[in-house]
């Protein structure tokens, strides 16, 4: 489960970067029909239900803002003896999240982390994501219960005094439920709307999106996205709306608007906190929905045109991951050129101690990599000859690695013995290093 969480975690990470770009799309699309803002909230969507995607120029993850992505790394595996998140290699990283590449891949990621604190922070992340989930099944399971009494107006318009604003709710079979006070013209635009949502499918998205929310509940980002995307749906709902009822001419599309407003305005409602549904027609943003009726106008080509090409160019840009890093084809160039270049006294080129071969093998490796070895050995308590000897190793044979999943991790129950043995291969004082 510990490394599940993991992936979540960079799924989420990297699903904020793309929710923040977004954000300030939608900012140049303002004036545009807000249909392609909403359609803008499914690059997000893909980010948090897919850990996989394919490498291009155009990501957005190529650009050096997004650096702080190389903290985004994790592995899929956990080994079976210890339980340890296992580190990337790059036969994976070509195919890994946006990010998940940092300039020591080849040997380990840098999400691999204390077991204790992993299963913690996991435990924390699952009771969160089941606190929202229950709450969400309960909440629609009274609301449920408060519409038994509902009375059925039309096909699927049910009317209740139980309820103060009108709404779908159901999945295979979604009902539109009305207030008693609403009178027959404010009626007629809200049923067109609610019905609006029905052929869109609008409920179903509501429900996974609060879905993802629930998985994703601890990225503040992933919460604005959630209420962005509400805001967008019932905006867009709204403008196809008037759309359908302006074909009349221009004096009708003024009278539409105004009722529309009134309507919107006599179904407001205090805002609630987020649930899978029920998509209620005066709960999001009414102040703002009701100036964009009023200011709603038929779009000119251009401007579709041009909302049109950022949205696909944004769409492709969120949606693929960086092409291989430099650094990395230099970790392994070194790497190869380092092996190579193992020189001795014979004739076979063999190193012709033991001595002799631990000399060459600490010194062909660069102060990078061996920097980074005793970071890691320290940090994830590990004996670095193990390490280095597994690293030789695999650069003898070409193999890629993980010494996180093929080296032993020291619990603190053992910390003595690996002080010993870092003692041993650094000397007594490798604490002051």
């Amino acid at each position: 489960m510990e490394s599940v969480f993991l992936i979540i975690l960079n799924m989420s990470l990297t699903a904020g970067c793309v929710t923040a770009v977004v954000i300030l799309v939608r900012q140049l699309l303002r004036r545009a029909p807000k249909r392609y803002s909403y359609l803008l909230w499914l690059v997000v969507a893909f980010r948090l239900v897919c850990p996989f995607s394919f490498n291009s120029d155009i990501s957005i993850f190529n650009l050096k803002m997004f650096g702080f992505a190389d903290l985004m790394q994790y592995q899929y595996t956990v080994t079976e003896n210890t339980g340890n998140t296992a580190g990337i290699g790059d036969a994976g990283a070509a195919n890994m999240p946006a990010g998940a590449r940092g300039k020591n891949q080849r040997y380990w990621g840098a999400g691999a982390t204390n077991r204790g604190w992993t299963e913690i922070i996991t435990f924390i992340w699952l009771s969160g994501a089941a606190v929202m989930l229950v709450y969400g099944i309960i909440s629609y399971v009274m609301l449920d219960r408060r519409l038994k009494r509902a009375l059925r107006i039309e096909d699927n318009v049910y009317r209740s005094n139980r309820i103060d604003t009108p709404f779908v709710m159901g999945l295979v079979h979604p009902r539109i439920y009305v207030p008693c006070f609403l009178d027959n013209t404010s009626l007629g635009y809200v049923i067109e709307h609610e019905r609006c949502h029905i052929s869109r499918h609008d409920y179903i998205v509501k429900v996974a999106a609060f879905g993802l929310l629930c998985v994703h509940w601890f990225n503040p980002l992933i919460w604005a996205a959630f209420i962005l995307m509400g805001k967008d749906m019932e905006m867009s709902c709204d403008e196809l709306v008037l759309k359908r009822l302006n074909s009349q001419g221009a004096d009708e599309t003024v009278k539409n608007q105004k009722d529309y407003s009134y309507a919107l305005l006599c179904c407001a409602s205090a805002g609630r906190f987020p649930a899978p549904g029920p998509l209620c027609f005066g709960d999001i943003s009414v102040k703002g929905r009701i100036k964009n009726v009023l200011n709603y106008r038929k779009p000119k080509r251009v401007m579709t045109a041009a909302a049109v090409i950022l949205c696909m160019l944004v769409l492709a840009a969120c949606s693929v991951n960086p092409k291989t890093t430099a650094a990395n084809d230099n970790i392994a160039n070194n790497s190869t050129a380092n092996n190579n270049a193992v020189g001795s006294d014979n004739t076979t080129g063999e190193p012709s101690t033991e001595t002799e071969k631990q000399t060459d093998t600490e010194t062909n490796h660069s102060e990078d990599l061996k920097e980074s070895v005793f970071n890691a050995c320290v940090k994830y308590h590990m004996d670095p000859q193990e390490v280095w000897e597994l690293i030789d190793a695999s650069e003898k044979t070409g193999d890629k690695v993980s010494i996180f999943t093929q080296c032993k991790m020291y619990g603190h129950e053992e910390l003595d013995e690996w002080r010993e043995k870092m003692a041993a291969y650094y000397g007594d004082d490798w604490e002051d290093m």
